[in-house]
């Protein structure tokens, strides 16, 4: 039994330590996944994978700070840094929800708390107990040098969730001059060029996440979650990018109802995906200055701490724990190389480049260095390219839509294996969740697609007619007129206090008459498209009501639903 236990201590930190980087490498490869998915496997190894690299750090921190000095724990210790890398997380993700952007102070004092202890242990095991001669002062530079690096790395993380809080973002918004805030004339010929414009608006855009506007003097607080802030701030940027485009702007920009839905969409689109960056990624620390000298600097310095590491003794080492640092090296080493080379064929840096008046700019941007590096960057990512061909779809809508039928559901059995396992074990949201947005998913398709935003499109004519926004714009009061534009398109969509009841009534009316029809399943576009959006509502009222305007009918639903089961 002691042989035992002293193998699981022997071994006990390097498997945290080993788990740990698998975990980085999982949540490096699945991060892209929180993007396009809103449930599934994939998601729940992500969360999974995000959780182990803090607990990792915190049992090993916690080892190293309590135990007893000795040689074979200068490896152990040298560890830490890299744990705090891992910490840190990586560039394309820094918060799973935007929970993990609410900065509270136990968070923050939690994080002080983890890099003064790794601070402690870095003195302990190796400045003080390293020695100070010859190949011990190479592993002393060496240590310290990983240390800069994790800790800088942890910190950026820290930024990252700031500048990624909606409050955050509201109080940067009231700092932004008018001046500044200038569109031009835009051009939406195909996906990298709506990107470029989407930077351009991005001002509105966070402004609309936010519940602000560039015109507003006073500002209101927002407090939602995932889904509802998107949804909330889909709507606002649908009108305030009508209200941008409006024909007879005196900003340059040129728009008209005859170009159709498609190169608004594609807009609208990627001001999202960008918003998901601001939120869930490093990217608002990330294209700053000194996000490129962190990049830089950090690249150099894990190079240098492997020559060091290389040259220093090896004596009264483990050659597992000698290997498991050279294999920690070299994935940092090609990880930092992957975000320097991500970070500058961003589009971000061509938005940052064209913000800056530095000869930079004319250096980069007019020779034609920069596209020529982003096309060399996007020739290296075949996992991506192999998925999509142009290198900015992968930030397109995914075009999954969940499905509900509520007649389907009450004639199946109800209390079926699985659904008693989630509700004993889960819980009846997460049950839902995975049935009807994950294994129930649809790809919309496009005569569904083409109908659905045609109608749509209609509707945006009604609300946003030219003569009728010069007439607003016009108006002295800019908050009363963005005002009334919402209340206009909310008009315009039907947008009722009583729409989830609107919802469930005629989701059943609709598959009743389909049924009674002969028309359920047929081939016919309009049929289709009216099954599938039937579906969808209701699974919109069912599973995500947060992301529905009005009142909420759980009660009505769960009642009905009893009732059809129990005629059944």
């Amino acid at each position: 039994m002691a042989g035992w236990m002293n193998l699981v201590n022997e071994w006990l930190v390097p498997a945290l330590v080993l788990s740990s980087l698998a975990a980085h490498l999982v949540v490096v490869v699945l991060a892209a996944v929180r993007r396009r998915e809103a449930s599934g496997w994939p998601r729940a190894i992500l969360w999974l994978a995000n959780q182990a690299a803090d607990l990792a750090a915190t049992q090993t921190l916690g080892n190293l700070f309590l135990g007893s000095t000795s040689r074979e724990k200068h490896l152990v210790a040298f560890w830490v840094s890299f744990l705090l890398i891992h910490m840190g997380r990586p560039d394309n993700i820094s918060a799973y929800s935007m929970e993990d952007s609410v900065l509270s102070a136990r968070s923050v004092i939690e994080a002080i708390f983890q890099i003064a202890g790794a601070i402690y242990v870095l003195i302990k095991h190796i400045i003080i107990g390293g020695g100070g001669g010859g190949d011990g002062r190479t592993f002393v530079l060496a240590s310290i040098t990983m240390f800069l690096v994790g800790i800088v790395k942890y910190a950026e993380r820290i930024g990252a969730l700031w500048l990624g809080d909606l409050g955050s973002i509201q109080s940067s918004g009231k700092k932004l001059k008018r001046a500044s805030l200038s569109v031009g004339h835009l051009e939406i010929s195909d996906d990298e060029q709506a990107l470029q414009a989407a930077h351009r608006l991005l001002h509105i855009t966070k402004g609309a996440f936010a519940d602000y506007s560039s015109d507003e003097v006073e500002h209101k607080s927002s407090h939602a979650n995932d889904e509802q802030a998107r949804l909330a701030a889909a709507r606002r940027l649908l009108h305030i990018a009508r209200g941008t485009f409006a024909d007879g702007n005196d900003n340059g920009s040129r728009w008209s109802w005859s170009q159709g839905w498609e190169q608004l969409f594609r807009l609208v689109e990627m001001e999202l995906s960008l918003m998901y960056d601001v939120l869930y990624t490093k990217a608002a620390v990330i294209h700053t200055w000194h996000g490129y000298c962190i990049r830089f600097a950090s690249l150099h310095f894990t190079a240098i701490a492997f020559w060091l590491f290389s040259l220093s003794s090896k004596d009264g080492y483990r050659w597992s724990d000698v290997y498991i640092t050279y294999l920690l090296l070299i994935v940092t080493f090609l990880l930092e190389v992957r975000w320097l080379l991500s970070a500058l064929a961003s589009t971000w840096t061509y938005a940052f480049l064209i913000n800056t008046n530095s000869g930079l700019r004319h250096a980069a941007l007019c020779s034609g260095r920069w596209r020529r590096l982003r096309r060399f960057v996007m020739s290296l990512d075949l996992c991506r390219l192999a998925l999509v061909r142009d290198p900015s779809s992968y930030r397109m809508w995914s075009g999954k839509i969940g499905q509900y039928n509520l007649l389907s559901e009450c004639t199946h059995d109800m209390t079926s294996f699985y659904r008693t396992l989630a509700q004993r074990f889960g819980s009846e949201d997460s049950w839902k969740e995975y049935k009807y947005c994950y294994s129930g998913v649809l790809h919309i398709s496009s005569p569904v697609r083409n109908i659905l935003f045609n109608n749509i499109w209609d509707k945006l004519k009604l609300a946003y007619k030219p003569e009728e926004m010069r007439a607003m714009a016009a108006m002295p009061v800019p908050h009363d007129n963005d005002a009334r534009r919402r209340n206009k398109l909310d008009k315009a969509l039907r947008f009722a206090p009583e729409l989830q009841d609107y919802i469930l009534t005629y989701h059943l009316a609709t598959d009743i008459f389909l049924q009674c029809s002969g028309q359920k399943g047929a081939a016919c576009a309009f049929v289709k498209t009216i099954e599938v959006l039937s579906n969808y509502m209701l699974f919109l009222s069912v599973v995500r009501p947060y992301m529905l305007p009005g009142l909420k009918i759980h009660s009505l639903y769960t009642a009905t639903r009893d009732a059809l089961h129990d005629i059944w």
